[in-house]
């Protein structure tokens, strides 16, 4: 709104009925939020609403071409971007397509319905008057303006359908999946392969905009992917994410108090506070309070905090981890190397990943079922992760990557997964007489165990015996980690649950509750036999005696 329409606005008292309805016409031609409060005055807006608002406004400008938006539910998401935005734009760009898709085509036909209505009426037929509506259904209908000879169409459409010969300047998804299908990889795939072959390709060369907005059930939903291939690649779609959690930190509550002072309507009434609901005159925060006390705790995240999942939903919690209190790590008995490797470079592909990890020797207190100290004190094996990276390799690349890791730890055991391009790695290795081990999840051939795998990890973790060196790989990995299984990679999550599944089999990572079986007995005398002969510095080996270390190593390995 232009500080002259506020200030005639503002006198607005002393105009005629004529030059009052056209200056509120202006008013709505020019402001959003003006043009709701005229075509849905039951419409509430508050604050959260003006900071979506300003979001779009900069998408139909062309300041923002790329936009995603999670907001809580019962909010008027769907209406505000899916109706009022769509009518407003057309207004404002008669000959421009606009496309509005859903995970359901029935739910994307209700938009086209309301958007026709709105259409229809005559305060919106005062807003614009040179807007004339022709050819209509609610999946599918045309308009024209009396000022220009071309027209313009909205489609809308379910998230898989085929779309092939339309196209659009302004591309709105709403929920591109429901909550019944968040956990499924077919129907999320089947969304991105819409989405890049189908739906993207049918974007205006000259002019476009796509705006997501919806319910971050997962990490790789299709908004989730679309982000992470923007991080990944700097010439891919850069979107603008806009969160408004329902209950407000300092940094949302500062958004939304600075685009509320645009908007003239709510610059004198400002109510959200630090704390505080998102949105306080009609979402009470003793509601949002009853929603997260009724819902779970993903539920909860992923619809009303926009976060697909918290650290109370993930198997291997942020809380597992502690943090090594100097620079220097501890003195370990043993290096390893843990290697999850990919077929191919393809980004398509998972990456290649590694994670180094030290062994030592402290004691920990006895926690219950519960997490509780039970003040008893025992003494057994922790360990230190000291390194990580995971990236798309091509095998000609691995094995050099593999040495510099061999160069820099010094590991006394390599263990790589026995499948894709690590079946090679091991050959390569054993033929340059490196410590290489081939490693298999434990279970049947082809078994799908990565969940069992990462709650067997998780035990000795909760235990308080798995430690980090601080950086930046370290928190890569805590966060890979905290988002199973809903995060959209897990190949570093992968070498987690390899190194410490592997080291408590060798009873290693003995919590006071295990009992050692027989073969887990002959395992612990053969390490104790070769601990005899093998002393650790990090990082580096040092031998009292060669020869029979050597003996020693090769009666472990062979076990």
């Amino acid at each position: 709104m232009t500080d002259q329409l506020v200030e005639a606005y503002s006198r607005s008292t002393s105009l005629t009925p004529i030059d009052l309805q056209a200056l509120q016409a202006l008013l709505a031609q020019e402001d959003f939020p003006e043009f709701i409060r005229q075509v849905y005055p039951w419409f509430i807006m508050e604050e959260a609403h003006i900071a979506v608002i300003r979001h779009l406004e900069a998408a139909e400008a062309g300041e923002c071409d790329r936009l995603a938006i999670s907001i809580a539910p019962r909010t008027g998401k769907s209406t505000l971007i899916c109706v009022l935005f769509p009518a407003w734009y057309l207004g404002r760009h008669p000959d421009h397509t606009v496309m509005i898709a859903s995970h359901a085509e029935p739910l994307a036909s209700r938009f086209g319905e309301e958007l026709i209505a709105l259409l229809k009426s005559e305060v919106y037929k005062r807003i614009f008057p040179h807007i004339i509506l022709k050819k209509s259904s609610s999946t599918d209908f045309t308009i024209m303006s009396t000022e220009s000879s071309r027209v313009g169409r909205v489609l809308c459409v379910g998230v898989g359908t085929g779309i092939a010969g339309n196209g659009f300047h302004l591309g709105l998804i709403d929920d591109a999946i429901s909550e019944q299908d968040a956990d499924s990889d077919q129907k999320k795939d089947k969304a991105e392969i819409w989405y890049r072959n189908g739906f993207y390709t049918r974007r205006s060369p000259d002019s476009n905009a796509i705006v997501q907005c919806g319910t971050r059930w997962a990490f790789d939903d299709l908004m989730g992917r679309t982000l992470e291939q923007g991080r990944k690649n700097p010439d891919a779609d850069q979107y603008r994410v806009l969160n408004i959690p329902a209950v407000l930190d300092a940094n949302a509550c500062r958004l939304l108090t600075r685009y509320a002072m645009t908007d003239p309507m709510l610059a004198k009434d400002v109510q959200v506070q630090v704390g505080g609901s998102f949105a306080p005159r009609r979402h009470k925060l003793s509601e949002i309070k009853r929603s997260k006390a009724t819902l779970t705790e993903r539920s909860f995240s992923a619809q009303y905090m926009g976060k697909p999942n918290t650290d109370e939903g993930a198997i291997i919690k942020r809380k597992y981890w502690r943090k090594w209190p100097t620079q220097k790590p501890p003195e370990c008995t043993e290096i390893l190397l843990c290697y999850d490797t990919a077929f191919t470079e393809d980004e398509q592909n998972d990456p290649s990943a590694m994670t180094a990890w030290g062994v030592f020797q402290a004691k920990s207190k006895q926690k219950d079922d519960d997490g509780k100290d039970t003040g008893r004190e025992y003494e057994h094996f922790h360990v230190v992760l000291l390194g990580a990276w995971q990236e798309h390799l091509e095998a000609t690349k691995l094995l050099p990557r593999v040495r510099e890791d061999v160069k820099f730890f010094k590991p006394d055991r390599i263990l790589v997964e026995k499948r894709a391009s690590g079946i090679q790695l091991i050959q390569e290795l054993r033929r340059a007489r490196l410590p290489a081990h081939p490693w298999l999840p434990p279970g049947p051939p082809g078994a799908k165990g990565k969940r069992p795998r990462a709650h067997a990890a998780s035990i000795p973790m909760a235990q308080g015996c798995v430690w980090y060196m601080p950086g930046e790989f370290a928190d890569e990995v805590i966060d890979q980690a905290a988002e199973y299984p809903f995060g959209a990679r897990d190949d570093l999550l992968d070498t987690v649950s390899m190194m410490l599944i592997y080291l408590r089999r060798r009873y290693h990572l003995n919590i006071i509750t295990d009992e050692p079986s027989l073969e887990e007995e002959k395992d612990i005398a053969l390490e104790a036999k070769r601990r005899a002969f093998t002393g650790r510095r990090l990082y580096g080996r040092r031998s009292v005696n060669r020869e029979a270390q050597d003996a020693a190593m090769a009666e472990w390995g062979n076990s």
